[in-house]
């Protein structure tokens, strides 16, 4: 396992296209001296060596086509929010 200050920023968000399918492989591979495993996509589901995505300069989401939910940035873990929470319909008066 990778320590997470060892994680270099551009793998500090990884998107899982395959999130909920459990029959392919994904494009990432594990490299060892003389060969390339192909890691597949249930593995990508149980990695748990992400930094902390609280930062201004990325965008997060994460959507899974087998149950057709999203996830927007307050509803994943550890991950600031994109925007003050407004009360909808609101009366101004100014």
């Amino acid at each position: 396992m990778i320590p997470n200050d060892h994680i270099p920023k551009r793998c500090s968000f990884l998107v899982v296209f395959q999130y909920n399918n459990w029959f392919t492989f994904s494009e990432f591979e594990e490299h060892h001296a003389r060969s390339c495993r192909p890691i597949h996509a249930r593995e990508l589901t149980t990695v748990n060596a992400f930094r902390s995505m609280m930062h201004d300069d990325m965008m997060v989401g994460a959507f899974s086509y087998s149950t057709a939910v999203g996830k927007l940035r307050k509803d994943l873990p550890d991950v600031g929010m994109l925007h003050p929470m407004l009360v909808r319909n609101s009366l101004v008066i100014v």
